[in-house]
């Protein structure tokens, strides 16, 4: 075999052979990239069975009744959003399998959150007034030691996201102004309704 009819069959099973090391592109593990955007949050109050903390394994809430008597330590906020979902094309060209390819892929938010404030309509208590910040009295459920003051600008649009209180009121009727800030420049609100928190 001449030296060109080799390079010439080097040259014409080379592409074949890279194919063959890729796959057929397929994804086996059905984890295609996820992004998602914000169209809207819905926020909902909840009753907890029990004393909310950080980190807690038991979940059992249900539905907060309007204008029903709550522990404080039972009352969640829920600020749930409403979400298009957009599939991202990766090259997925590689000579080998890669360790991590079937590794589930995580959504990404293409919004981040600016701000989360939250008022009272009526005075919290004798420190905090109706319509003084409050942000900073309420915990991240699913984020240890982290208040929803601290959740720094940038951080991606959650999903989901459940609030509580850290701070007890003073006995009586309170009404949530939740209002979510994006770095897209919109603004979401939504109110707890009134309940009697003891």
């Amino acid at each position: 075999m001449k030296n060109s009819d080799f390079a010439k069959a080097i040259i014409f099973s080379l592409p074949l052979a890279l194919a063959a090391c890729g796959g057929n592109g397929d994804d086996d593990c059905k984890s295609t990239p996820r992004e998602y955007s914000v169209n809207h949050y819905q926020g909902y109050s909840l009753e907890y069975t029990s004393d909310l903390k950080q980190a807690m394994t038991d979940q059992s809430n249900k539905p907060a009744t309007p204008g029903a008597e709550i522990p404080w330590r039972r009352l969640a906020l829920l600020l749930k959003a409403d979400v298009q979902t957009y599939y991202v094309r990766t090259p997925a060209f590689s000579l080998f399998a890669s360790a991590y390819a079937c590794s589930p892929a995580m959504d990404r938010a293409r919004q981040m959150l600016n701000k989360i404030s939250i008022t009272s309509a009526q005075d919290f208590n004798s420190q905090y007034p109706a319509g003084t910040e409050l942000a900073s009295l309420f915990s991240v459920l699913d984020l240890p030691f982290t208040s929803v003051a601290d959740l720094p600008a940038g951080f991606p649009a959650p999903q989901t996201l459940t609030i509580f209180l850290k701070e007890q009121p003073t006995e009586g009727v309170l009404n949530f102004l939740v209002t979510i800030a994006l770095s897209d420049g919109r603004k979401f609100e939504f109110t707890s309704g009134d309940t009697y928190l003891k």
